[in-house]
């Protein structure tokens, strides 16, 4: 019999099964030391996994990998237990969920039907995800997101004793997360944000109050859409702070505003009357919470209906970034309304203005 058909590999580093007259065995290989001649030696075992552990106690080393098999089903529901573990926000949790379907429940059946475990993935299978993300599912800056959330749900995993700690270390590891794809920074003057807001409180008064606040206050999509009633505070009737809870916040720390202008405090007045009855500060027609993808859209496509440009809620975030930034207005003091924590993350969202570069240009005029 030829060698090729004595032995076959086992998911275990290092281990070998062996096919011969006498039954199964197994053969485990290893460097005694560095820079020396890989050993090979037969061990008595009673499974790939014993296998393994031995050939650990023969480098002279506790195994690093004594984890439980599950399937499939059964890691995604301990992988959303591990997530509500964590406090992770309902929108993380999602995520991720989303992303381990993608996985696990549409590429592996579809490309690798025999792979039934999570520590059989290698990296030949991960190279072969990214070609799904990317080319199959047509998603051309995808791969980082998915790099990102995947890495997380392997993390998870691997706390709970559900994944081998080489698959983070030796296989994820070798995939470095692609840089950020820089956006196009979007200008539209204040008269087209006026119109803009005009019709949307004519079209949907109750999109109204989280666009206005996005547009002022330069605050993510999720804090405003998550603002509860609760979260306004007031001494007598007049609004003196607004808070926004750990959950809906980035850095997952709690986030207050006050000393705010008398145009925010009359549109905190008006929709508090409005959403008398309810739990949410800017509820939806039917009094439930507005479905952050729902809101986006509606955006993108009343934006470029009425401005003749498609625009995204985050859009927003950026013009306040940068024309407070182009004002000469001190960071920490821009930061204090956004919330943002570090003048890293806060340097992304500023960008070069149309009329900023004019005058840089016109400042070097030598005719």
């Amino acid at each position: 019999m030829s060698k090729s058909k004595q032995y076959k590999k086992s998911r275990y580093l290092g281990v070998r099964i062996c096919n011969g007259k006498k039954g199964i065995t197994y053969e485990v290989s290893y460097y005694p030391f560095p820079g020396a001649k890989k050993k090979y030696l037969r061990v008595e075992a009673t499974s790939e996994k014993e296998a393994f552990i031995k050939r650990a106690q023969l480098m002279g080393e506790k195994p690093k990998y004594q984890t439980q098999e599950f399937s499939f089903p059964e890691l995604k529901e301990r992988l959303k237990l591990k997530c509500q573990a964590d406090k992770d926000s309902p929108k993380t949790i999602i995520n991720l969920m989303g992303k381990f379907h993608t996985l696990f429940e549409e590429f592996l059946p579809l490309h690798y039907p025999h792979v039934k475990s999570i520590n059989e993935l290698n990296q030949q299978i991960i190279e072969r995800y990214k070609q799904f993300i990317v080319v199959d599912k047509k998603r051309e800056n995808g791969w980082r997101d998915e790099l990102t959330k995947i890495k997380s749900i392997f993390r998870k995993m691997v706390a709970i004793g559900c994944c081998e700690e080489r698959i983070c270390a030796n296989v994820l590891a070798k995939f470095a997360k692609p840089k950020r794809e820089l956006k196009v920074y979007k200008e539209i003057t204040i008269d087209q944000k006026r119109e803009f807001l005009k019709y949307i409180k004519e079209d949907r008064p109750d999109l109204y109050g989280i666009t206005f606040f996005i547009m002022r206050l330069g605050w993510r999509r999720e804090q405003v859409i998550s603002l509860k009633r609760t979260d306004i505070k007031f001494i007598g009737v007049k609004p003196v702070e607004i808070v926004c809870q750990p959950q809906n916040t980035k850095n997952k720390e709690p986030f207050v505003l006050r000393n705010f202008g008398n145009d925010i405090t009359d549109v905190l007045n008006e929709y508090y009357q409005l959403s008398r009855g309810y739990e949410w500060l800017f509820p939806n027609r039917k009094g439930n919470k507005v479905h952050s993808n729902n809101y986006s859209n509606y955006i993108s496509e009343t934006s470029e209906k009425v401005l003749k440009i498609r625009l995204t809620p985050h859009d927003f975030r950026h013009m306040f970034c940068t024309h407070a930034k182009k004002e000469g207005l001190p960071e920490r003091d821009i930061m204090a309304i956004t919330g943002h924590k570090d003048i890293g993350s806060f340097q992304i969202y500023t960008h070069a203005t149309g009329e900023g570069v004019k005058k840089v240009l016109d400042s070097s005029k030598i005719f």
